[in-house]
Formats: C-alpha cells, sequence, structure tokens
C-alpha cells in the first residue's frame, strides 16, 4: 500500500456538518470552496465582519484530524498519514475557557513553494 500523505476534500467535508461546505467549479475550472459559516458553527454569523476565523480554523483542523484517523484505519504502520495529530486541552479553567492546541504537521519541498505534504508514522 502506498503511503498516505495527504486527505481529499472529499476525505475532510464528510466529516463536517451536511451542506456547511460547498465545492464547485469556476468559469475557467478551478476548484473552489464556499463555506456557510452559519451551518458550521450552528449559530448566526450575519456579515463578514463578525470575528470568527479562531472557531473556523479549530473546526476545520478537527475534521481533518477525524478525516486522517478515518483514511488511517486501512494503513499500516509506517505508512499512516500524521499531518494532524490528537489536540491538547489543558491549563486551569478561565472565565469558562480552557486552551487548547493543535498542530499540523507538513513537509514542504526545498524550493517549492506549492509542494506541500503531510508527515507520515
Amino acid at each position: 500500500m502506498a503511503q498516505l500523505t495527504d486527505l481529499t476534500p472529499a476525505q475532510v467535508l464528510a466529516q463536517l456538518p451536511a451542506n456547511s461546505f460547498f465545492v464547485g467549479e469556476d468559469p475557467v475550472g478551478n476548484i473552489g470552496v464556499m463555506v456557510s459559516l452559519s451551518l458550521l458553527f450552528g449559530d448566526t454569523v450575519p456579515n463578514l465582519n463578525q470575528p470568527c476565523m479562531v472557531k473556523l480554523l479549530t473546526r476545520f483542523r478537527e475534521a481533518c484530524a477525524t478525516a486522517q484517523a478515518v483514511a488511517n484505519e486501512s494503513q499500516p504502520e509506517g505508512e499512516r498519514l500524521n499531518a494532524f495529530p490528537p489536540a491538547t486541552s489543558g491549563g486551569a479553567v478561565v472565565d469558562g475557557y480552557v486552551t487548547q492546541s493543535g498542530a499540523i504537521n507538513s513537509r514542504i519541498r526545498v524550493a517549492s513553494a506549492t509542494e506541500i505534504v503531510g508527515t507520515v508514522s
């Protein structure tokens, strides 16, 4: 079996609320993604001036980690994707919040700004 070095958009979108992400093609054939923030978050996001990027990227990273776990189920040791290790939570609860950290491990080919793949374990 080949090393798993990345996920497909379909694998990640399968882990998100239905209809929260839309994948489409523009008139010249480029693939794009549109996000329904309200569906993804489960509450109203009235406009693009609403602060929500930390929440968006946290939710998206969680979906990637879950998609990675599903994809790795059929991969042998040494060929599994390790781009989205489990997030860590900890520290004292302050004003009802606890700190959570989640990394994304990637490899970038030297002298290339476009060739980016996940790490393998």
